[in-house]
Formats: structure tokens, C-alpha cells, sequence
């Protein structure tokens, strides 16, 4: 509840507030709180290649005792560890990140979801995707200072049926 001497400073008020949230909303310090997948641990097959991959990474394949402690203590002094691969069971392509700090904001991102659902089974012409995924990115800045890792995806076939999907998402959902 805004209260003031005038219409005039309530609506002064009422401005600034907004100003502020929408600074705020802008603004690194307020961590994303939802996000938008598409899931792709529902292709065993993927799934598979994931943990193979996490395993060559991790060293768990199959080498000599001494030489498998030495090589899991340099991995260790990298950083390199179980913990920092994904579950090969949530492995999914994230598609939107939305900052979804009260109900009211997740309600209104949810109805929205709902009610471009059909324009964005258009978009993909009611068919599946083929995706190829390839190399890998770090999310923001430097390698060095890396904390997230990502897999760029390529659709195949170039239709860019994908990206006028994610395109739909994220233009009506400005929540």
C-alpha cells in the first residue's frame, strides 16, 4: 500500500518502486529462478554417450592401479570430479532462464506457457528435431573463470525450426 499527501506524490511513488524492480530484475544480483527445457534424457542412446563421456573425462575407464591414483589426485587438483557433471538423467537443453520471484510472476509465466503452446508446435511443424551437439562453451566470460559449461546445439537439417521455437518462448514470455 502506497499512502501519500497527493495523487501526484502516491504515483511518484508507485513510479520509482517500479524503477527499482525493474533495476533490480535487470540487475546479476537477483539469481535466475526457473528455467525452460526441452528434456533429452529420454533417448537412452544419449543418455549412454553422456555417462561414456563423463567416464573418459573422469578417468573411469580401465587403467593400471598406480597409474589410475595419479591421474585421479591430477584430475582432483583441477577441480575435476563427479560433482560437476550433470545427472545423465536431467539432461535437457535449456531453452529460456526467468526470473520468477513471486507467485503472481510464476502464474503469469505459466498461463503464458500454456497459451503458446500451439504456436510453438507450429513453429516445429508438429515433428521432432534432430540436434547434433557439438564441442564445448563456457556460459559467460573467460574459461579461466569458468563456472558453467555448456554444449552448443546444432539443428540438422537447418530448417530452423529450433530457433523459431525459442524464438516464440522468449519474446512472449517477458514476464
Amino acid at each position: 500500500v502506497i499512502e501519500g499527501g497527493s495523487v501526484d506524490c502516491v504515483t511518484k511513488a508507485s513510479e520509482r518502486i517500479a524503477t527499482i524492480v525493474d533495476e533490480v530484475v535487470k540487475s546479476p544480483s537477483l539469481d535466475y529462478s526457473h528455467f525452460v527445457s526441452l528434456p533429452l534424457a529420454i533417448h537412452p542412446e544419449l543418455v549412454a554417450k553422456l555417462v561414456n563421456f563423463q567416464n573418459s573425462i573422469l578417468g573411469n575407464q580401465s587403467i593400471a592401479g598406480d597409474e589410475q591414483d595419479v591421474q585421479s589426485s591430477t584430475l582432483f587438483d583441477l577441480g575435476i570430479e563427479k560433482s560437476i557433471f550433470i545427472k545423465p538423467s536431467t539432461f535437457h537443453l535449456t531453452v529460456l532462464m526467468l526470473k520468477l520471484w513471486n507467485k503472481d510472476r510464476f502464474n503469469t509465466a505459466r498461463d503464458v506457457l500454456k497459451s503458446i503452446s500451439p504456436s510453438v508446435m507450429d513453429a516445429l511443424d508438429n515433428q521432432p528435431i534432430f540436434i547434433r551437439l557439438k564441442g564445448l562453451d563456457c556460459m559467460r566470460g573467460s574459461l579461466a573463470k569458468a563456472r558453467v559449461l555448456y554444449i552448443p546445439v546444432e539443428e540438422i537439417g537447418d530448417e530452423g525450426r529450433l530457433l523459431r521455437a525459442c524464438s516464440i518462448l522468449a519474446f512472449s514470455v517477458n514476464v
